[in-house]
């Protein structure tokens, strides 16, 4: 397994991560995927998980799958591992990266209720890496994974704090970590 590889499905997972807070503001499907559910107490994923943010994620991370793809082939020439295939494979295979990431952080979410913390306050190292979580667990099952994608969880931890915090100082987000 290559940097390359591993970056490739970091970034696919990571842009599908992080487009939820980008399209807060869009007035479409702007339903909480819990439905205002209540289990024991508590919201099963919490208001904040939407079916616009889990919709806008999946589709922006295929389309980076596809641009990632497309760099690889005519610029760079050289085909990553995780991009060998056609433009659909391609597109299906960083959709599904980009759903596992966003599946992997509302079970977290869901657990993350059910300890009593809420929505907004961090949740240490968790809240960093059920993303990649999520990733890990979906090359599992596809017969795709690698020992070496065990680095996307350190790695996928250092860049989650280091968007916050870049977030934190450009005031989109209200707080570093």
């Amino acid at each position: 397994m290559s940097l390359g590889s591993l970056i490739v499905v970091l970034l696919i997972a990571g842009v599908a991560n992080m487009t939820p807070v980008f399209v807060k503001k869009l007035p479409w499907l702007n339903y909480s995927i819990d439905g205002g559910r209540v289990w024991r107490g508590a919201r099963v994923f919490g208001s904040s998980k939407t079916w616009r943010g889990l919709a806008c994620g999946v589709l922006i991370a295929a389309f980076t799958g596809l641009a990632l793809k497309i760099v690889s082939d005519y610029i760079i020439f050289v085909p990553l591992e995780p991009l060998r295939g056609g433009y659909s494979e391609i597109l299906l295979y960083s959709a599904a990266i980009g759903c596992a990431a966003l599946v992997g952080d509302l079970i977290k979410s869901f657990f993350k209720r059910r300890v009593g913390i809420v929505p907004g306050k961090s949740w240490i190292p968790f809240d960093q890496v059920d993303w990649v979580s999520g990733v890990l667990i979906f090359l599992i099952f596809t017969g795709r994974f690698d020992w070496n994608y065990l680095y996307l969880l350190v790695i996928g931890f250092g860049l989650h704090v280091t968007v916050k915090w870049i977030g934190w100082l450009l005031k989109i987000e209200t707080k570093a970590i």
